[in-house]
């Protein structure tokens, strides 16, 4: 058996789709044809005429839709989009059942129908009533909570824009005075590194070993003139002999008394140069006292120079280490402030994209499209998270960056 052709496979679900929307169509058309004519045919009192009651929609729906978007267009598209489902549910309803009452009261209309009729559209208008009211109600309140979230989000955005722009200054103010410090630290090492007048202590200190020698030498030489003082006075000292001449050497006594004088004066002029040496070694060595104490002087004045040199190369190296600390401790405090600076302006940035979201949020809210208005809200509220979280950030590098300068005056080498 033959398939089909394809032509009848389309032909039958586009059929039954044309028949449902003409089946629905066709129960309106007859719903609002009856409307019309029934009060007309029926001679109804103007005021419970049906299509006075249409009219008085009509023109309600023509000043709302002049009329603000808050005060009417936001709640008729509030409750499309909020209640479309339930006003499909019940027009499906009454699409199944008014037509036949409808048709049912036409065809009998009985002694009750002149009063069913307009009981019916007046509860309609009722209804309609109570609707609206609910449904502004709902959309108000909706648009409240929105607008409220919204605008408590934008503020602890900015608020957070604004405490982070507060710590990349503090962060900025941080490495400018590591800075300076750093400047200062610099000059004093290039300052160490000039030459200076302990410079020259140096040749002092070389000179240190030479004036020790100096010391030995002329120590010795007060020793032995020490010893020639004691020799001369020694000298001084030696009394003459006594010498007794023999009876029987009378013959000979003229000769030997010109030898005894000679000996005598020879023994006096050596008792004089003793005596001259001796006083000449009391003079030079009180000289040599003399010299003692000059070179011991200098002895001192060289070691407080080598002391001074020492306290100045430690100086020197005390300056260089701090300003090689320095340096570091700016290069470090450079990179937390430029991370500070940077957190700042991503929080700026969520700040104002959040700004615009939010209008956009409240605008959308106003015109009903709840839906839409909650995300671009959420959105708003991420947006806010993270600017708090770029703040905190800026913080938590900004208190990096004190710790930072704190350590290095705290370490300073003194």
């Amino acid at each position: 058996m033959a398939s089909p052709s394809p032509f009848w496979e389309e032909l039958v679900p586009a059929l039954q789709t044309l028949s449902k929307t003409l089946k629905s169509n066709a129960k309106v058309g007859l719903f609002v044809c009856l409307a019309a004519y029934v009060p007309v045919h029926f001679e109804l009192a103007f005021p419970f005429q049906l299509w006075l009651h249409g009219l008085f929609l009509i023109v309600v729906v023509i000043i709302g839709y002049f009329a603000p978007s808050v005060k009417f267009s936001g709640p008729i598209r509030f409750a499309y989009l909020e209640y479309s489902e339930y006003f499909i549910k019940i027009s499906k309803l009454l699409q199944d059942w008014w037509v036949y009452a409808a048709v049912f009261l036409f065809l009998y209309p009985g002694t009750f129908y002149p009063a069913l009729l307009p009981v019916l559209s007046l509860s309609f208008i009722a209804i309609a009533v109570v609707t609206w009211v609910y449904v502004y109600h709902e959309y108000h309140k909706q648009l409240l909570i929105i607008t409220g979230q919204v605008a408590a989000d934008v503020s602890r955005a900015t608020l957070a824009s604004s405490t982070a722009r507060d710590f990349a200054g503090a962060a900025s103010r941080y490495e400018k005075e590591l800075f300076d410090a750093a400047t200062v630290a610099r000059r004093d090492s290039l300052l160490a590194s000039a030459v200076r007048i302990t410079d020259f202590f140096d040749c002092a200190t070389r000179a240190w070993a030479a004036l020790g020698e100096i010391t030995v030498a002329v120590q010795k030489v007060t020793s032995k003139v020490e010893a020639i003082v004691d020799a001369a006075e020694n000298v001084e000292d030696i009394d003459k002999p006594d010498e007794k001449p023999d009876a029987g050497d009378d013959e000979e006594g003229g000769g030997e008394g010109d030898g005894d004088e000679d000996e005598e004066e020879e023994e006096s002029r050596t008792q004089m140069l003793a005596r001259a040496l001796r006083e000449e070694a009391e003079k030079t060595l009180s000289k040599v006292g003399e010299v003692v104490g000059q070179v011991e002087a200098a002895q001192a004045s060289v070691r407080l120079s080598k002391a001074a040199k020492d306290q100045d190369a430690k100086a020197r190296q005390a300056a260089d280490a701090n300003a090689i600390a320095a340096a570091s401790a700016v290069e470090e405090v450079k990179g937390k402030a430029a991370e500070s600076d940077n957190a700042s302006c991503k929080a700026a940035a969520a700040a104002e994209h959040i700004k615009g979201l939010a209008e956009q949020a409240v605008i959308v809210a106003t015109n009903g499209e709840m839906a839409v208005a909650r995300t671009l809200a959420g959105s708003v509220k991420s947006g806010a998270e993270e600017a708090w979280l770029e703040s905190g950030k800026a913080r938590q590098v900004t208190d990096e960056a004190h710790a930072l300068l704190i350590k290095w005056l705290q370490t300073k080498v003194a």
